[in-house]
Parts: C-alpha cells; sequence; structure tokens
C-alpha cells in the first residue's frame, strides 16, 4: 500500500520537505516538475504515481534543501556576516568586480547565512580527482567555513558529474532560491570527456571558479587574472582563465563585499534556476 492521501496531498508534503513552504496555486503535475527540477535535476516520465514513489524514495524525510542542524543560524545576515568578513582581506589597491556580481531584490545578493556551508562531492569520484577538488575546498574555506556533507544529510551545495556540457564548457553552477534559502548545485565534466590536449589537471582550477560562484560570486570578473574570470575553452582549445590555482586579491575583495550586502529577502524565490559558467 502506497502513501497516505490523495496525490495533491503527496505533493504537499513533498513540498514541505524540499522547500520548506507548498504552492497550491498550480496544478499537481506543474509541482511535480518543479520538485523533480530541483531534486533530480530534469523532470522525469511516468504516470503522477509513480513520479510521487521516486520523490518519496529519493527524500526519505530529508529536505533537499539545508538544513541549519548544527550550523551557525545567522539569518538575518548580521554577527555570522561580519565573522565571513573579518576572515577575508582587503586589499584597497587591488579594486574588485562587485559591479559584475547579480543583485536581487532590495539591492541584495545570493549569499549564505548559516555556516559551514555543506557541501557533497559525488561519491563515483575516483582518488586523484577527489584530490584535486579538496585542494579548491580548502583554498575557499580559509575565508568561508566550509564542511563535507554526509551521505545522509542535507546539502547546501551539490557537486555532480556530467558527460556532456554545452561546446566550450567544462563546468556550470545553477543556482535556486526557495524563501530566502540558496540550493546550488554544481556540473562538472567529467576529466575523462575533456578535449584531448586538455590535461585532467585543469579540474581543480575548474572546481574552485564554480566553487566560487557557489559561495556567493555570481558574476564574472573583467580581468583573466582572475579566478572568476570567465572559464571555458577557447577556439584553440585552451582554458580562457590564466588563474587557477587560488582567489586572486580582487576576488577576495569582490567576495567581502558580498558578504557585508544584504542576502535574499526570506520570502524571495527564484522563479526559474539562475546559472553560471
Amino acid at each position: 500500500m502506497g502513501p497516505a492521501g490523495g496525490p495533491e496531498a503527496r505533493v504537499e508534503r513533498l513540498e514541505k520537505l524540499a522547500f520548506g513552504t507548498v504552492y497550491p496555486e498550480h496544478d499537481v503535475e506543474a509541482r511535480l516538475d518543479h520538485l523533480e527540477k530541483e531534486i533530480f535535476g530534469s523532470t522525469s516520465q511516468g504516470s503522477v504515481e509513480q513520479r510521487l514513489s521516486r520523490l518519496e524514495q529519493k527524500l526519505g524525510g530529508q529536505g533537499a534543501f539545508q538544513s541549519n542542524a548544527g550550523k551557525v543560524d545567522n539569518t538575518a545576515g548580521g554577527a555570522g556576516a561580519a565573522s565571513i568578513v573579518a576572515r577575508i582581506p582587503y586589499d584597497k589597491q587591488a579594486g574588485d568586480y562587485f559591479d559584475k556580481i547579480k543583485r536581487f531584490p532590495g539591492n541584495t545578493v545570493a549569499r549564505w547565512t548559516n555556516f559551514p556551508v555543506k557541501v557533497r562531492l559525488p561519491q563515483e569520484t575516483p582518488s586523484e580527482w577527489k584530490e584535486s577538488l579538496n585542494e579548491a575546498i580548502e583554498s575557499w574555506s580559509r575565508f568561508v567555513p566550509l564542511t563535507l556533507a554526509e551521505r545522509t544529510e542535507a546539502a547546501d551545495v551539490e557537486v555532480s558529474w556530467v558527460n556532456h556540457l554545452n561546446p566550450r564548457l567544462l563546468g556550470v553552477t545553477r543556482l535556486t532560491a526557495f524563501n530566502g534559502n540558496l540550493k546550488v548545485r554544481i556540473y562538472l565534466l567529467r576529466p575523462t570527456y575533456y578535449l584531448e590536449d586538455l590535461s585532467e589537471n585543469a579540474l581543480g582550477g575548474i572546481f574552485q571558479h564554480e566553487l566560487g560562484h557557489g559561495l556567493g560570486l555570481f558574476g564574472h570578473s573583467d580581468r583573466n587574472g582572475d579566478t572568476m574570470y570567465l572559464t571555458e575553452l577557447s577556439s584553440e582549445g585552451k582554458i580562457t582563465n590564466r588563474n587557477m590555482k587560488r582567489p586572486s586579491e580582487r576576488d577576495l575583495n569582490t567576495l567581502r563585499r558580498i558578504y557585508e550586502t544584504s542576502p535574499l529577502p526570506r520570502g524571495f524565490s527564484t522563479p526559474k534556476p539562475v546559472e553560471w559558467s
């Protein structure tokens, strides 16, 4: 026997688990599309019953969006943001690219308010790739507290391998917000699918760039000496970004200004995911 209640009641329970709110103004199938895009990354085929069952099995009582258990709760962005700002050096002479960062209602920015930010790496990852991913996490965690999420707990940033991306792209970061809560998904091209002339060693820098987006740098620098300069393949098959090792002074200046700025309003939800590469 399946879960009690009709399809609408079951969708409502799933929405509460995943988003902390419900969307009764839409029909059941539209709400299923919404859930599947955020839980699985795309919609699926099958009957309403089959789709509901897959979602219920996946969620298993765990919210898809961030859990605040064990975190410093600073949803107003006050003390928590102040502690982050204190960790980030500011070089006045270096400048920044804060004007390139995406703004949201009320001139707010998409940034974290609860720490540490939980990052989940793909389960099936070769050790040499995992080392590159961990190095990028360590690089950023000096400035924004990060921790690896356990398999059984909700993550703020989900990292996944993909076999195909749009031509010239090596990674994509997708941001979704529901009632002011962030969810970030990072899609990395498997190094086995890199062009022949591109070394697998490039993975660490590619992830460092995408993770920078995931921590609040939702925009691109206009200088190729910054980690957050647009990272893609040129027509010659070379990576356009010249700084793939560590955040630059301009990266850090911009990150600091982001955490000095008000976070998303509590009731704000993105109408659709927003992506950066």
